[in-house]
């Protein structure tokens, strides 16, 4: 048995929902000076993507680097970022392609059915859509979110995790943990699947980077449609408008991409030693 196999395996469930709350509460430490600022000259500094990036990054990084600490490991241990044959990536950004367009159709059935307050579409519209700062949003989407995101959740919660507990119930219960995180009902059903798929990839290729590289790619999907001007009902319309569905061919691209991609990815990863 290994040193680190020797130390206490951590986290575990309880410790990892207390790790979120402590990034939560972080969070709300470091946003308190900018809403001063925002009281006394009525600037919303806090709102600004960029600096959205520079409090998700601080805060996530505070609370990794002392689970990184409990652990007893070091950051290469508990976050692998070692390569990936690269044969996998056409197929893993597929795979997130038909996982987009299948989750932009369950929010629209969701949102038909529970409707979402109007203020939170308006931040994600304009957060989506770099209104405020089109670097600032590429910066916290595409770069910053999926680093921290994925250290946090598919390398330290997950490691711990399956040094604990079965591999279907740490990837489970990491992608739960992750949905929860964004603390938005609306955002659940996408989270949770695509914390189960990075978390999948984690597990069968030994590293986080296949993760990092999806979770950007699809954060920057719907960036991607509004700079093309890609115009598709329900996919590439404006959230805070009337909600519409997708044409039944593109949902039927999605589910074709989706299974695809799966399949092929479940052979590959089947012929690799475990």
């Amino acid at each position: 048995m290994g040193e680190h196999d020797a130390k206490v395996y951590y986290p575990d469930i309880r410790q990892a929902i207390w790790i979120l709350v402590q990034v939560v509460l972080w969070m709300i430490l470091l946003s308190i000076p900018l809403a001063v600022v925002d009281f006394f000259v009525d600037y919303p500094l806090y709102q600004h993507p960029a600096v959205l990036a520079v409090i998700n990054f601080a805060a996530i990084g505070i609370v990794l680097d002392r689970g990184i600490r409990k652990s007893g490991g070091t950051l290469k241990e508990i976050c692998p970022t070692s390569s990936v044959a690269a044969s996998l990536y056409p197929v893993m950004a597929l795979l997130c392609l038909g996982a987009g367009i299948l989750l932009s159709e369950s929010d629209n059935i969701l949102r038909t059915i529970l409707p979402a307050p109007e203020w939170i579409m308006e931040s994600l519209s304009e957060l989506v859509g770099g209104k405020q700062s089109l670097w600032g949003s590429v910066l916290v989407l595409i770069i910053v979110a999926p680093l921290t995101e994925e250290f946090l959740f598919r390398g330290l919660i997950l490691d711990g995790f399956l040094r604990k507990y079965s591999i279907r119930k740490s990837v489970l219960v990491s992608a739960t943990l992750f949905a929860v995180f964004h603390l938005n009902p609306w955002q659940f059903p996408a989270a949770f699947v695509l914390g189960t798929i990075f978390a999948w990839w984690r597990v069968n290729t030994g590293s986080i980077l296949p993760g990092i590289l999806g979770h950007a790619f699809f954060n920057g999907i719907p960036m991607i449609v509004l700079g093309m001007k890609i115009e598709i009902t329900g996919f590439s319309s404006d959230p805070t408008g009337p909600i519409k569905l997708q044409p039944w061919w593109f949902d039927v691209v999605g589910v074709i991409l989706f299974v695809t991609a799966f399949f092929t990815l479940q052979q590959r990863f089947a012929e690799r030693e475990p």
